[in-house]
């Protein structure tokens, strides 16, 4: 994808969820890594955006850990460990992907770390992932 499809990507993105990865090559309603990649966006707090990402607490974290392999390096990360601050939900292998392989952030979401004055939430924060718009996964059954 062109950097000028990725930042209207950007723009238009309108969930308070990200990082979630196709990982499938198949049709579904989240974006591949590779699709969101722009060597452009750099912005002047880049480091300090990555560092929110990783300093949000832990959310979710299944008793089952299974680790998917990063698109871009030889580097694992679990499938099953989940940061928020407390509006926004994302996987903990985000700001990897983010500072190592320039995946850009949704507009929404950078304005929103940028409004917390990139200051995490703290430990007790909750978040109701059931109140998450989660895209719809029509499964198709081949009978």
């Amino acid at each position: 994808m062109k950097s000028s499809d990725v930042r209207e990507s950007m723009r238009e993105w309108n969930h308070k969820w990200y990082g979630f990865w196709n990982l499938t090559g198949r049709d579904l309603p989240y974006p591949r890594a590779m699709d969101v990649v722009d060597r452009a966006f750099v912005p002047a707090d880049k480091p300090r955006l990555i560092e929110y990402l990783k300093s949000c607490p832990i959310a979710i974290q299944c008793m089952t850990q299974h680790e998917f392999q990063c698109e871009f390096c030889d580097e694992y990360h679990s499938k099953s460990t989940f940061q928020s601050d407390g509006e926004w939900l994302w996987p903990d292998s985000l700001a990897h992907y983010v500072q190592c392989h320039n995946v850009a952030l949704p507009n929404s979401f950078v304005q929103h770390i940028r409004d917390r004055a990139y200051v995490p939430c703290s430990m007790n924060t909750p978040i109701d992932i059931n109140h998450l718009d989660w895209p719809e996964l029509e499964i198709a059954e081949n009978n």
